[in-house]
């Protein structure tokens, strides 16, 4: 595959999500929280990743709201 291909594939997903990371984007500014304890933004971003079919591991990197995807 090409670099312009996977750009492209890339663009293109973004867009068909393109509704629902406006609504994750929105939620996540409209609930302020405090450096670290992010938990209901870490808790909505990790939902939106494995609703996406990706695997999700939590509390990595020794922070309770951080997490890792691939």
């Amino acid at each position: 595959m090409t670099v312009e291909k996977l750009k492209e594939e890339v663009c293109a997903t973004i867009e068909s999500m393109k509704d629902e990371l406006l609504k994750v984007s929105r939620t996540i500014h409209a609930n302020p929280e405090l450096a670290f304890k992010e938990t209901k933004a870490a808790a909505l971003l990790t939902e939106t990743v494995e609703k996406a079919g990706l695997p999700v591991e939590r509390g990595v990197y020794g922070l309770d709201t951080a997490f890792e995807s691939e």
